[in-house]
């Protein structure tokens, strides 16, 4: 019983994780898309020298847009500490318990 419950309380935490794993990696590749362009918009705008009232607009959206950026970013780390930590937590067991269990089922096997 103990066992079983250890049991699929790691593979639970191994799933997300593994879960965690994939989205972050679907949504990092995007955002580093968009913060390129974000950047080469940006610096065409400085290039060109653009300072008439479009020009400062264009930066503020620009701006917009990195500070939406490192938000996602931010939570998609968040998201992957979260789940390593998870992953990583240790816990007391209850030695004598997981032993009596083990032999349980080493006498009466499922």
């Amino acid at each position: 019983m103990v066992i079983d419950k250890q049991f699929y309380q790691r593979e639970k935490l191994a799933s997300i994780d593994q879960m965690a794993v994939g989205i972050t990696h679907e949504l990092k590749n995007p955002l580093s898309v968009i913060k390129g362009c974000s950047y080469l918009l940006k610096h065409t705008v400085e290039i060109e020298d653009i300072e008439n009232d479009s020009g400062e607009e264009i930066i503020e959206i620009i701006n917009e847009i990195d500070n939406n950026i490192e938000s996602s970013q931010n939570i998609i780390y968040n998201l992957l500490d979260f789940s390593r930590k998870a992953d990583k937590e240790k816990e007391l067991i209850n030695a004598v318990g997981l032993c009596l269990d083990s032999f349980y089922y080493l006498i009466h096997p499922p």
